[in-house]
């Protein structure tokens, strides 16, 4: 049970739950002469209330499957720290539903209330 000032949505429940659930593993590790950032973001997803919720390979590529957790219409928009060759908007089965992308190294698309996004990454 975790505690918040009104609804359950302004108290940022699903995302609480999700950390207590996946809690974060840190891991000190010595220092290398590799050439990787000090900083790296491997997904950046917005608006906060659209929450990434799987990703696995599919067709030789990765599928991100994201889910608007609020309730809220919003303008999806997924950054990855990798080049993206091509991305896909597909359905649960993995069919193609249309081009996503990327723009700018950005893939966008609408997210309906409490809807599941599917999109496969090349």
């Amino acid at each position: 049970i975790s505690g918040h000032k009104g609804r359950w949505d302004d108290g940022r429940t699903v995302h609480k739950a999700a950390e207590f659930n996946n809690p974060l593993i840190a891991r000190q590790v010595r220092a290398s002469s590799g050439s990787l950032p000090r900083v790296f973001s491997f997904l950046n997803v917005e608006p906060d209330n659209a929450l990434l919720s799987s990703m696995y390979p599919l067709d030789g590529g990765v599928n991100l499957r994201f889910v608007e957790a609020y309730g809220r219409e919003c303008d999806l928009a997924v950054r990855l720290g990798m080049p993206v060759k091509k991305a896909e908007l597909v359905d649960l089965d993995g069919g193609l539903i249309r081009e996503a992308g990327p723009e700018g190294g950005v893939l966008t698309c609408k997210a309906s209330p409490w809807k599941i996004i599917n999109i496969r990454v090349v």
